[in-house]
Formats: C-alpha cells, sequence, structure tokens
C-alpha cells in the first residue's frame, strides 16, 4: 500500500512536471509534438468527411442527370415509331451512339463510387468530360426527333 502511494505520487509529480513543460513552450511559441499529431489528424477527418459528402452530392446529381436521359431516350423511343423509315434509321444509330457514350458516363460513375476519397477528384473530371459529351452529342443530335 505504501509503495502505491508512492508510485501515485511520482506519477503526480511527474504529470504536473510535463503540465509545466507544455506551458512553458506554448509560452515560448512552440507546439508540442503531440498536440500538432492530434491537430493533424482532427483536420485530416473533417477535410475527409467533406470531400465524402462533397462526391456523395456529385454522385446524386450525375446519378439524376443520367436518369433524366433515360426518360427523355424513351419519349423519343416512343416518336421514333411514326418516323419515316430512312429518319428513323438515322434515330436507331444515333441513339445508338447516344447510349455507348452514357454507358461511358455510367462506367465512370461506377468509379466514382468505388474510388477512394484521394482519387474522386480525377474520376470526377474524366465523368465531367463524358457528361458534357453526351450533353453536347444529345444536344446536336437529338434536335431533329424532339
Amino acid at each position: 500500500m505504501i509503495l502505491l502511494s508512492i508510485l501515485s505520487m511520482d506519477l503526480c509529480v511527474s504529470c504536473k512536471k510535463h503540465y509545466q513543460h507544455d506551458h512553458e513552450i506554448a509560452k515560448e511559441g512552440v507546439v508540442p509534438l503531440e498536440r500538432v499529431r492530434e491537430e493533424t489528424k482532427e483536420t485530416l477527418e473533417i477535410t475527409t468527411d467533406y470531400t465524402d459528402q462533397q462526391k456523395e452530392e456529385y454522385q446524386r446529381l450525375i446519378e439524376s442527370k443520367l436518369r433524366e436521359y433515360d426518360s427523355i431516350v424513351s419519349e423519343l423511343n416512343a416518336k421514333s415509331a411514326n418516323l419515316r423509315a430512312e429518319t428513323r434509321v438515322k434515330y436507331i444509330d444515333k441513339r445508338a451512339e447516344f447510349e455507348h457514350k452514357k454507358h461511358a458516363a455510367y462506367e465512370k460513375l461506377k468509379e466514382l463510387k468505388v474510388g477512394s476519397s484521394k482519387s474522386w477528384k480525377d474520376v470526377k473530371m474524366q465523368l465531367d468530360g463524358s457528361m458534357a459529351d453526351l450533353a453536347l452529342y444529345y444536344d446536336r443530335e437529338f434536335s431533329q426527333f424532339r
């Protein structure tokens, strides 16, 4: 019991010395390494959470736009039944190319979903390019069928 009391007192004295040392260092403008590590870890966690949130919002936006394209193509498919044979063949060719581009965008979206927070910016740039290509193709090639 006496040994426990002595160890306890020694621990208290040691803690007090570390506390005083940290205060002295803080007065001199030097931050203890452990505090830097903790703050860095907290900052990294906050940044990762924010990046994940951005990634999820972007995924929802892209999914919504792709569903919108699916709906529009379904409407155009229904209208295409009334087209003349030659025009209908052109529409089918353009739709096939559009579906190919849309499939590429879906593949990039899958890549984005499984990718890490670190790689999402690169995949986002590629997906932005796919979506821009898809939008341009849609506007240019389907205007006559709307």
